[in-house]
């Protein structure tokens, strides 16, 4: 009590104190009405005396001026439990506060020391020890064995039960440490818990880090702190060992870390994969606190060198000595003596050996009003057990507050995901006291005050003891202290679902409000991370659909950065377990649903839209995280079927309905020709410092393991992309990753380790031995799961045993490095791939080679073996993939698409395949696809076919008699002759491909002559007549020396020697042979052997011995193959590799293969004229193949390769050895022609160097001999004719492709395939999920009679986009690419005004664009890198393509607005002189057109032709220019045509093409300073350049990522306007305007851009600089998944709507309209 004396001395009459230092609050005199006799009487004075004192007293405060505050209100609100309760103090408390704070302001300045956030951290982490050192008591053992085993142990772990002291143990051991100053020892500790920032892994690590670098000044050049400090987990792992390893000073370094369970454990950090594996560094000790059979503590165990130190039960005088503590804070004490001890009525109790007990008893002691009178009474009542205490102190509480009030309170604490702030607490407690709480709240919704502030303090304070301490700054959280107290909780007020589910729809209706609903306009962070949850789990599913389906709410989820807790509340249905959950809530989770009032099939509606949602989340993830404010854009992106493009154009139609102002409206990038398969990506995962090298998916697809080169392996959740474990202890980059069986992962790294972890627990089990000497290339796994083989490029295969941790096998016969592995389904086998370019097959068991497979000519990269174990794929480092039987070792197929990696699908049935072009393809396992059909009814049936020997024409014969040759690429008919009167029954070619030959049924054959075939348009031809034969002609072959023989109906064979073909009109036949007794149905020439085949209906073949200088008679039979079949041969064909195979074509439904090379008699010969012949081979046939189902009408023969064609409409594809590779299907007629085209990359002979004698065992001596010479396929065609009246093109040995993601921007590393997605990874280091199609992994057994799939037509490019051009009227756009291709593109249509690409939100016509490729044709052989249209009319445009192949090609196009098709013709091809075309500059309207033409990368010479003529005017050569990046044509103000270059040089160059033209060449040299200008650029070059305002204004983008704006280009270039777009600093290759209005730009940084143009012209005209500055900023930006190369702007006339079209390095085109609402 303060008397009148004390304020008089203290306050008036000392000179030490300060104004500040005293302040006086007077009560409100009406507060005594209300008190009652006898605690009045504590209120009132003793008598009048007192009375006119104390009045006195006050009045002089008054007037002193100190801080008063007179009349503050409070509320008498009676006795609870023998205490006085006064209320509404707010006002007071409020104040008392604000005047403390402001004296303590004034008391002690701030000394203004910067501290950086982590001094700040650091000191409270120091603080906190000392403030924690009160509660350590004794123990001194522990400190003992501590300090000794340091340096010693790398590992010191304190465990114990919850509440045995862990915290204070560990506290004592750090200040012991710090307090003696001769140990050379350098502390670092980090309490968890103690402020926010301390619960996050990533930045605890930094924190240490920060400290050790700063004390070792050697490890501050090598690892900077703003590194460290922007560094992620992985990262900081990998430097917390390179420090460790690198650091040179001799102290003991001890890292004291406490509580490492209470850190959030998105990084795994509670398995110490922070700390390195086989961690043992020397002088270095981590001190580790760990409750008893922790995580944490499991995970110590596996660590080396660890000492573990459990702290027991406390002694008796520990046990008084903390309760002492505890008292003596608050002054407080206990009789301890011997008879009448009240100490021993606590430490006598059961549990008393628990700190936290004793802990429980003394604060609950101190809550006693009437300590001194009822101690006694109150120990002896406390329960001998902790659970029994805390079960008294709820019934306490439950007194105090009400049974009701209570459960509500602690019900929220348990059930909240995270802690609740004592605001969030009491505004939930007023809403739960208030009348209104059925969801969704009302709009503009107020928390009604059913419960004061002092009233949930008081409760409190009298349950403190129950929550958890809160040892951090800021809003005052509140949680529950313990597992024990949360289960009392449970069974004591959460018994029923009931109470559960309205209590999460009571935090369900509080966030929607702190979320601020239906708007969705808050900034809460918490109310928008937690409210879907609450709703799911409140039984409010149509609430939780609605708001998931809300475009709003989700764009305000991703404003406040909770993109992937997004993705986990779509998850919330499939699987609540993996969302991170406290313990509490998943085991309530599933108990608190109750069956849904809606219906079944409402709620399948629901769950269906629901996924679409989430698929477009997780396909927009990586963008959204990045920039939010695009997520109305990327949903107007969506195909127009999906609900999120209806949701947005709803949003758009209510904003154009309510909106009256500009500031809310909507702007964005609309693609125009969305991908089809645009949906199908799950995912993106990104952000790694390195690439993920390697991926392995689980056998059960839950799981996905990535390994990348910074030695880590994560794993993660495939549904979610979830990381889940983080796998630390390699010493270098992952290279091969493999699951062996569900529960173990297999790694690899480049020093050879391989190591087993255990998936579930996250640790690993071995480390195998004896590790490989280099890289290990690839792991692999038998389908049980108990033996895994690992390949190397030290060339060892080993196979280990799981359980065993051994290797059981070594397979060490490979000549080279192995660079991939495989197993076969059955266990049994396996197929390796070498950097030789060989497949091998090989025995699990003995190591014992089986088969050898040649083909490839470069190393083996991957290897894989299809599900049933039939087949085998290897793909090659040139980009090469190739199928195998894997039964016989043959070829069966090829696909040529830049491949990297290959997988094949768990049914088998397709291959999966990533690409260095960044794209992901799906083949179907089933090989043949159909090209192209070429049908006309009017035309008739075909009877046969040929294919020309170059590749670029199929000659057809008709039913008819007429002969039509086509474009074998677009199929076209190129010309048409009718000189026969018949069938043309057979057709072939001359080798050089200069002559054809026709056999028809008017009994004549001829020949033609082609050599000029395709260079003339003209019905006229040379030919000549083929006489001899009375009856129809059925056959016809010719060879190299030009012979000719025919055969016919009438059993003749007529042979002509002509000396010239053409010299006259008809020639009759040198020989006629008779030796045939039925009609002659084949006929082909051995031009080695000088041999003629013949076959006839009797199933006999001739062989005739050709003599080219015999006096008599040239041909002389020499042998018969005699009843070959048992019907009719109906065709026959000799191989083309000069081995004599002759194939058979029957009508027995067979085919067979011959051996004809007849055997040499050793005798001289002088004069050579004759062959001897003694005998031939007349055994029988070498292979026999059997598979059709009807008469063979038709076979060739070439490469090794056969292909049939039959009565029963399929054409067969054959290995010479028998094997059917395919059967292509189609034709609804029988067959009635084929032919094979081939064209080889080249042919290699490969030999192989073994010294072991088990490869001769391992492979047949025949096998090897063939596969020694390996033609390498590059192109393979099948062309058939049919009655069906078609023409088929086939490519009998590709794949079907199924589908093509343009999966990522830069060559893909890896790709797996689990039973739901595809994923991959890539150089640009992203991780991407794919979903495959329903339609895609489906089974197709090729016995089937399954149609062959056609293929596609092609939607967009196979390589980088080189150039673009819009026609005048916007109706057409023009690409070329990398891949050789010109495509033609529709841009807009007359045929329905259903196709404006206006975005009519009522129409919604926004994605109906008819954008489609209307041409495509492979214009040059080689790499096209420029292009110019030159002239464009309404219907008629002139294009110019410049190649590699240093062809100049001018083309001219027809297209009218009706057609589906264009028409493109070639007018001229010209040639460069020394060097490839590197660009075309030209445009219509201008005079002239300019073709680059670059020798070498710094010598430019351009040929400037003339856009009227199209003819070539003048060469020019220029020193000045390197290689040309970018160039525009413009006319200055003279009309002068003025070509601008940027190129390699630094230089912007300038050339007047006028002057060029009128000036002589040889005057070129004195006009140089006239013809050229030169603009230097010092540090970066121009990429793009656009002109506005009729080439007033200039803008030039450059390889920096600037962009200049100038009026004139030859100023200096300081004098420009520069604007830098990213802080990426990467290329501007896409530069362009509009309305000269808009500046569209894009390149390198993956984003097209738009904005308001910014040059100094406007500027100048702007007198407004905040408006200027507003149109400086970027308007819209669309994110494309690759670099973009080219781009260029149309616009619509009937509507004004306008874009881009943009090409990127993968060959997507774009186009995209600029939308504004």
């Amino acid at each position: 009590m303060i008397h009148d004396l004390h304020v008089q001395a203290g306050a008036f009459h000392s000179s030490t104190i300060k104004r500040n230092r005293a302040f006086f609050y007077f009560r409100d005199p009406k507060f005594l009405q209300n008190v009652h006799k006898p605690w009045s009487d504590d209120f009132l004075s003793e008598n009048d005396d007192s009375k006119i004192k104390v009045s006195q007293l006050k009045q002089h405060i008054r007037s002193s001026g100190f801080e008063t505050f007179d009349g503050y209100p409070c509320t008498w609100q009676g006795v609870a439990n023998d205490r006085p309760l006064v209320t509404d103090l707010d006002e007071f408390a409020q104040r008392v506060i604000d005047n403390l704070w402001t004296s303590l302001q004034e008391e002690y300045k701030p000394e203004y020391v910067l501290l950086d956030d982590n001094e700040i951290e650091d000191n409270q982490h120091r603080q906190y020890r000392i403030s924690f050192m009160e509660h350590f008591v004794s123990r001194t053992k522990v400190l003992q064995d501590t300090i000794k085993s340091i340096g010693t142990s790398s590992i010191i772990l304190l465990t114990g039960q919850q509440g045995s002291g862990k915290t204070a143990a560990i506290a004592a051991i750090a200040n012991k440490i710090l307090s003696n100053v001769n140990t050379n020892i350098k502390l670092y500790e980090h309490y968890v818990g103690i402020t926010r920032s301390s619960l996050n892994s990533i930045s605890m690590l930094r924190r240490l880090l920060c400290q050790i670098i700063n004390d070792h000044s050697e490890l501050q050049n090598q690892f900077p702190l703003d590194q460290i400090r922007s560094s992620n987990y992985t990262d900081l792992c990998k430097i917390l060992s390179d420090v460790f390893l690198m650091r040179k000073n001799s102290s003991n370094i001890v890292i004291c870390i406490d509580g490492i369970e209470l850190l959030d454990n998105d990084t795994l950090v509670q398995t110490l994969n922070f700390i390195p594996k086989d961690f043992n560094f020397d002088k270095i000790t981590f001190i580790l606190t760990a409750t008893e059979d922790s995580i944490v503590e499991q995970a110590c165990k596996k660590l080396s060198n660890l000492l573990t130190i459990n702290l027991t039960n406390l002694e008796l005088l520990e046990r008084s000595e903390i309760v002492r503590k505890h008292l003596d804070r608050f002054g407080k004490k206990l009789d301890e003596q011997a008879f009448s001890s009240q100490m021993k009525f606590i430490t006598s109790k059961r549990d008393s050996f628990k700190p936290s007990y004793l802990t429980l008893i003394c604060e609950e002691l101190l809550l006693m009003t009437d300590y001194e009178k009822k101690i006694t009474e109150k120990l002896k009542l406390i329960p001998q057990k902790q659970n029994l205490f805390l079960l008294e102190i709820f019934k306490r509480l439950d007194v105090l507050f009400g049974e009701t009030y209570v459960a509500t309170v602690f019900g929220l604490i348990y059930l909240a995901r995270q802690d609740l702030t004592e605001q969030e607490l009491r505004d939930l407690m007023n809403i739960s006291f208030g009348t209104v709480k059925t969801l969704p709240p009302p709009e503009n919704y107020t928390y009604p005050i059913t419960t004061t502030p002092l009233q949930l303090a008081d409760f409190i304070y009298n349950c403190h003891i129950l929550l958890k301490p809160q040892l951090y700054d800021g809003p005052q959280t509140v949680s529950i202290a313990s597992n024990e107290i949360r289960q009392i909780i449970k069974t004591r007020y959460l018994r029923s679902n009931d109470q559960q589910i309205q209590l999460y729809k009571l935090l369900a209706f509080y966030y929607w409000c702190e979320a601020t609903g239906p708007n969705w306009t808050s900034m809460n962070v918490k109310a928008f991370e937690h409210l879907p949850f609450y709703l799911y789990t409140g039984d409010e599913f149509k609430l939780y659909s609605t708001i998931l389906t809300d475009l709003k709410f989700i764009a305000g989820k991703c404003r406040v950065g909770l993109v992937q807790s997004l993705i986990d509340d779509y998850e919330l249905i499939n699987n609540v377990s993996s969302i991170a959950l406290t313990n509490k809530q998943t085991s309530l989770f599933n108990k608190a649903k109750k069956p849904l009032v809606t219906s079944t099939k409402d709620r399948q509606t629901s769950e269906i839209i629901l996924q679409q949602y989430r698929s477009f989340i997780q396909r927009n993830s990586h963008i959204l995280a990045v920039n939010p404010s695009l997520i109305y854009q990327q949903a107007l992106n969506e195909l127009e079927t999906s609900p999120v493009f209806d949701n947005i154009q709803q949003i758009l139609s209510n904003q154009q309905e309510n909106s009256i102002n500009n500031e809310n409206q909507i702007t964005a990038f609309v693609r125009i020709n969305k991908s089809e398969n645009m949906e199908q990506m799950k995912y993106s995962i990104e952000g790694f410092t390195e690439p993920i090298r390697c991926l392995a998916v689980s056998p059960s697809g839950l799981y996905l393991a990535a390994g990348s080169a910074d030695c880590l392996i994560r794993l993660y959740n495939t549904s979610t992309s979830r990381l889940l474990k983080l796998f630390v202890g390699h010493a270098a980059p992952i290279s091969a990753l493999c699951f062996v069986g569900n529960d173990h992962l297999a790694s690899g790294s480049n020093d050879g380790g391989l190591s087993v972890w255990d998936v579930a627990n996250g640790h690993r089990l071995h480390i195998l031995t004896p590790k490989h000497d280099k890289r290990v290339s690839e792991l692999s796994s038998n389908q049980r799961g108990t033996q895994f083989a690992s390949v190397s490029w030290d060339s060892y295969v080993r196979i280990w045993d799981l359980q065993k941790a051994r290797k059981e096998t070594e397979i060490h016969l490979h000549p080279k490095p192995v660079s991939s592995v495989a197993f076969h389904p059955d266990g049994f086998m396996l197929v390796t791939g070498c950097w030789d370019g060989i497949v091998r097959q090989w025995n699990v068991t003995s190591g014992q080679r089986k088969s050898v497979m040649r083909g490839h000519l470069s190393s083996i990269k991957t290897v894989a073996y299809s599900a049933d174990g039939r087949y085998i794929a290897s793909c090659s480092i040139d980009g090469e993939c190739r199928l195998w039987n894997a039964l016989v070792g043959s070829q069966v197929g090829v696909i040529s698409a830049r491949i990297s990696s290959i997988y094949f699908s768990p049914s088998g049935s397709e291959l999966a395949s990533a690409g260095n072009d960044g794209r992901v393809r799906v083949f179907s396992s089933t090989i043949g696809q159909c090209q192209m059909i070429i049908q006309e009814q009017a035309w008739g049936a075909v009877s046969s076919i040929v294919i020309h020997p170059e590749g670029e024409y199929i000659i057809a014969g008709y039913h008819s008699g007429s002969l039509r040759i086509f474009d074998i690429q677009n199929g076209t008919s190129e010309q048409e002759f009718h000189y026969h009167k018949g069938r043309i029954n057979r057709l072939q070619l001359s080798s050089s491909g200069t002559t054809l030959i026709s056999a028809s049924n008017d009994s004549f054959s001829r020949i033609f002559d082609i050599k000029d075939l395709g260079k003339r348009n003209d019905m006229r031809i040379q030919t000549t007549i083929l006489k001899g034969h009375t009856a129809a002609v059925l056959s016809c072959a010719m060879n190299k020396l030009n012979m000719i023989a025919t055969g016919s109906e009438d059993a003749t064979i007529c042979f002509y020697k002509p000396s010239k073909l053409f010299e006259q009109s008809s020639l009759d036949p040198n020989e006629i042979l008779t030796e045939h007794r039925t009609p002659i149905t084949g006929l082909t020439f051995n031009n080695e052997t000088r041999q003629l085949l013949s076959a006839s209906r009797d199933g006999q073949v001739h062989i005739w011995n050709i003599s080219q200088y015999a006096s008599t008679s040239m041909v002389t039979l020499t042998n018969t193959l005699a009843h070959c079949h048992a019907d009719w041969i109906n065709d026959i064909a000799l191989s083309n590799t000069n081995n004599g195979l002759l194939a058979t074509a029957s009508n027995d439904n067979t085919l067979k293969i011959w051996n004809t090379i007849p055997k040499k008699t050793q005798q001289d010969n002088e004069d050579n004229d004759t062959m001897d012949i003694s005998s031939a081979n007349t055994e029988e046939a070498r292979v026999t193949l059997r598979g059709h189902q009807g008469s063979v009408n038709t076979v060739c023969f070439s490469y090794g390769c056969i292909v049939s064609g039959s009565l029963d409409k399929t054409i067969r594809v054959w290995s010479h050895k028998g094997t059917e590779i395919t059967c292509l299907r189609g034709h609804t007629e029988k067959i009635t022609s084929c032919d094979l085209w081939v064209k080889f990359k080249g042919v290699t002979t490969k030999t192989e160097n073994d010294t072991d004698n088990k490869w001769s065992n391992a492979v047949d001596e025949q096998e090897v001999e063939l596969s020694r010479s390996t033609h390498t396929i590059d192109k393979m065609l099948v062309v058939s004719a049919s009655e069906d009246n078609s023409i088929r093109i086939w490519r009998p040995t590709d794949p079907e492709q199924r589908c093509v993601y343009d999966a990522h921007a830069q060559p893909l590393n890896d790709i797996v395939v689990s039973n739901e997605s595809i994923v991959t990874s890539s150089l640009d280091k992203t991780l991407r999920s794919w979903q495959i199609p329903t339609n895609v992994f489906q089974h197709n057994n090729s016995t089937t009679s399954a149609m062959t799939p056609q293929i596609v037509e092609p939607d967009s490019h196979l390589d980088e986009i080189t150039s673009i051009a819009v026609s005048r009227d916007n109706s057409l756009v023009f690409t070329v690419s990398r891949d050789a291709y010109l495509f033609i593109w529709s841009l807009i249509s007359e045929q329905n005004d259903d196709y404006d690409m206006d975005t009519n939100i009522n129409k919604t016509k926004m994605s109906k664009q008819p954008f489609r490729i209307i041409q495509s044709i492979k214009a040059h052989d080689e790499t096209i890198l420029g292009m110019g249209l030159i002239r464009s009319d309404h219907e008629n445009h002139t294009l110019v393509t410049g190649s590699v192949d240093k062809n100049i090609k001018i083309w001219t196009i027809s297209h009218k607005q009706m057609q589906n098709k264009c028409s493109i013709k070639r007018l001229r091809t010209d040639t460069t002189v020394n060097g490839p075309v590197s660009f075309i500059s030209g445009q219509y309207d201008m005079p002239y057109f300019v073709v680059g033409e670059n020798q070498s990368f710094d010598s430019l010479t351009f040929h400037l032709y003339s856009s009227t003529t199209l003819q070539r005017l003048k060469t020019y050569q220029t020193q000045t220019c390197h290689w040309p990046l970018s160039s525009i044509l413009t006319l200055n103000e003279q009309k002068h045509c003025i070509l601008t270059i940027g190129s390699t040089s630094n230089e912007l160059c300038s050339y007047d093409l006028s002057l060029i033209d009128t000036t002589d060449s040889k005057l070129y040299v004195s006009y140089a300073s006239t013809i050229e200008y030169i603009t230097s650029f010092p540090s970066e070059w121009i990429t793009s350049i656009e002109n506005l305002d009729d080439n007033k204004v200039f803008y030039l983008g450059t390889s920096n990522g600037n962009i200049y704006s100038t009026t004139n280009l030859f100023t200096d270039i300081n004098t420009w306007n520069k604007n830098q777009l990213s802080s990426k600093q990467r290329s501007i290759t896409g530069l362009c305007s509009i309305n000269n209005e808009f500046i569209f730009t894009s390149g390198f940084d993956n984003v097209i851009r738009v904005q308001y143009r910014t040059d100094h012209t406007n500027n100048m005209n702007d007198d407004n600089d905040d408006e200027q500055e507003e149109k400086s900023e970027i308007l819209g930006q669309y994110p494309v998944p690759a670099p973009i190369t080219q781009m260029r702007t149309w616009k619509q006339k009937n509507n004004g709507t306008f874009g881009v079209v943009a090409g990127d390095t993968l060959g997507n085109l774009y186009l995209v309209q600029w939308y504004s609402s």
